[in-house]
Order: structure tokens, then sequence, then C-alpha cells
């Protein structure tokens, strides 16, 4: 990734907690890259429709990596 960051590739940060997002952004805005923070809770669809925004902003992905989940009321079969 680093290496598509040098090669001009943009960034989107999604999380539940955008302020994080927000930081981690203005921090590699330092170094150059363009960025995109989302605030983002799978578990709301209209939460998940933000994510849109990315391909308005920059036209394309790239590079996707999805750590996204969510825990249940109860264990999962095994």
């Amino acid at each position: 990734m680093a290496k598509a960051w040098r090669n001009g590739a943009n960034l989107v940060l999604c999380a539940r907690k955008k302020e994080r997002c927000l930081q981690a952004a203005e921090e590699l805005q330092k170094l150059g890259v363009k960025v995109l923070a989302l605030g983002c809770d799978v578990k709301q669809p209209a939460s998940v429709q933000e994510g849109r925004r990315c391909r308005q902003q920059f036209g394309r992905i790239d590079i996707l990596i999805n750590n996204a989940g969510t825990s249940w009321a109860r264990p999962s079969k095994r």
C-alpha cells in the first residue's frame, strides 16, 4: 500500500469512530496523501451508504481492505 500511495493512490479511512479517521487523515495529509475520512457503522444501513462518497470524490477504488464486523448476542455455531 505504501508503494501505491507513493505512486499517487488516494486513501479513504472509514470506521465507527470518525474522529479517529479525521486524526489519521490529518497526519497523512501532512505527508501529501489525498485522504477522505468517513464514519461508518456496518450495523446501520444508512451509515454504510456514506461509503459511496469515496467514488464520488476519487472516481474509483484501487485497493479495498475491509475489516468490518459485528458481534452477535449469542455464540456462533461450531
